[in-house]
């Protein structure tokens, strides 16, 4: 008998990171860290369970939740939303990644919101370092200093914005976690912007976040500082290929990455329902 339910911090953690570790199924490798992390600090998901087994997982992350849906097929990623839509009025956000999703979600009533587009560029790259700034890794104590640059440069953004000191301790727990792949960068003593880097399961070079603090911006930091992540990732790493994620409605920085040489390889979308009445 097929078992939809909430999952249960505690007892499901590990089996449900097992499932989302299953290399033939798209929707679980392409499922977001963000998912991973807020899964392991017990935010609400549902479990869909054939004979004992997990065969769907949807996560929840964050304050006005978005959502992600790992299953085994679009029928159990039905289950999964038809549930979740069912046990709420607010507006819901749901991601479809590499567009698996999105027939399910047009077809349940979502309307598209969101393009995130993933872009990939061959290393290394030719650049001209940024003599203004001094580079180093992330050493302990600097804690405090990059969220307040995390913090107010992505002020307001649904995902990267208004970080807690939990959060980033939540990413520092993860096996990619590597302090020298925090760069930052430094005027003087005060830190102005970073880029933080990481290293995906099939050693692709990820720029995973780039922040540049808003009394700093408009003078090229961020364009810095992607060059500095991705002279790290090829220099003291050794990765062949870098990728980044990038909003399609900015087409300013489209248009940078693109002149660095990346090029659109895939495409994320997120979906939302109306909140009901």
């Amino acid at each position: 008998m097929p078992v939809l339910r909430p999952i249960d911090r505690d007892l499901d953690t590990a089996a449900v990171e097992n499932f989302l570790l299953r290399t033939d199924l798209p929707s679980a490798r392409l499922f977001g860290e963000r998912k991973h992390v807020a899964l392991g600090m017990g935010e609400y998901g549902l479990l869909a369970l054939a004979q004992d087994q997990i065969v769907g997982v949807l996560q929840t992350a964050g304050e006005g939740s978005s959502a992600e849906i790992a299953a085994v097929d679009s029928s159990w990623a039905q289950r999964l939303l038809d549930e979740y839509v069912g046990g709420t009025g607010q507006q819901l956000t749901v991601w479809s990644k590499d567009g698996l999703w999105d027939p399910v979600l047009a077809e349940a009533g979502f309307a598209e919101e969101r393009v995130l587009l993933r872009m990939t560029v061959d290393l290394p790259v030719t650049f001209e370092v940024d003599s203004r700034l001094r580079f180093t890794g992330f050493r302990p104590g600097d804690e405090h200093r990059w969220l307040d640059v995390n913090n107010d440069a992505f002020r307001g953004h649904p995902e990267q914005g208004n970080w807690a000191l939990s959060d980033f301790a939540a990413r520092m727990d993860m096996a990619w976690w590597d302090p020298t792949g925090l760069r930052l960068g430094w005027e003087g003593s005060e830190l102005v912007a970073s880029c933080w880097t990481k290293i995906t399961p099939e050693g692709v070079g990820e720029i995973y976040v780039i922040g540049v603090a808003e009394s700093s911006q408009g003078r090229g930091l961020g364009y810095s500082m992607t060059h500095e992540g991705l002279r790290y990732l090829w220099e003291d790493r050794g990765c062949l290929q870098a990728s980044l994620y990038v909003d399609e409605a900015n087409a300013r920085a489209v248009k940078a990455y693109e002149a660095m040489g990346f090029g659109v390889v895939a495409v994320d979308r997120s979906f939302t329902l109306a909140a009901r009445a």
